[in-house]
């Protein structure tokens, strides 16, 4: 309520003639490669994964909203696996251009990894250990981003993001995965 509220009263007392879209929100599809210092059970390679966001004109060249995305890896020399599922508060600021908005972004939520690493003891195939990793974390996402209007109510997305962990314990630094990831997505415009 809080949200629609300034966002309303944002719009009202703008003083710029320009039309501006009340709300934006959609989907991500995204790829990238990502690393951790673990020594057991190294993450290094390409990600994939889905997501979105839903973000409010507040000022003229601002939008508040939240946006969430899961990341998933996949070990190359087993069946485990490492995903990470964050979302939060985001803000965008916007520079205009007639058809292409360029858009700086800072997100901050919260995220979970869960980290499946299946360990063999060399012997018989039925036999083999497990690290199972799951922890929760704080995070902060910069991103930036180019949408290009198609039509009045439909944007195109680029993307590119960095997330990091907020906590620095050693075991969360060594486990937690960072890297680049480039997305594509559509944006619905209201």
């Amino acid at each position: 309520m809080v949200i629609l509220f300034i966002s309303s009263a944002g719009q009202i007392f703008s003083q710029d003639d320009d039309k501006r879209d009340f709300f934006v929100g959609g989907m991500f599809l995204h790829a990238g490669f990502i690393s951790n210092e673990n020594t057991v059970s190294a993450v290094d390679g390409e990600c994939h994964g889905i997501g979105g966001k839903g973000v409010f004109h507040i000022f003229h060249k601002f939008r508040a909203g939240i946006e969430g995305y899961a990341s998933n890896y996949s070990y190359p020399d087993n069946e485990g696996f490492y995903r990470l599922g964050w979302g939060g508060f985001t803000g965008d600021f916007l520079l205009y251009d007639k058809r292409l908005t360029v858009v700086i972004s800072g997100t901050f939520g919260g995220g979970r990894v869960k980290d499946i690493y299946f360990l063999s003891d060399g012997q018989e195939a039925d036999n083999f250990s497990v690290n199972y990793y799951t922890f929760t974390t704080l995070i902060v996402n910069p991103s930036i981003s180019l949408e290009y209007r198609l039509k009045s109510n439909l944007k195109l997305t680029f993307k590119t993001d960095f997330i990091s962990s907020l906590d620095q314990s050693e075991l969360n630094r060594k486990r937690f995965a960072n890297g680049p990831r480039f997305y594509l997505g559509v944006l619905f415009c209201k």
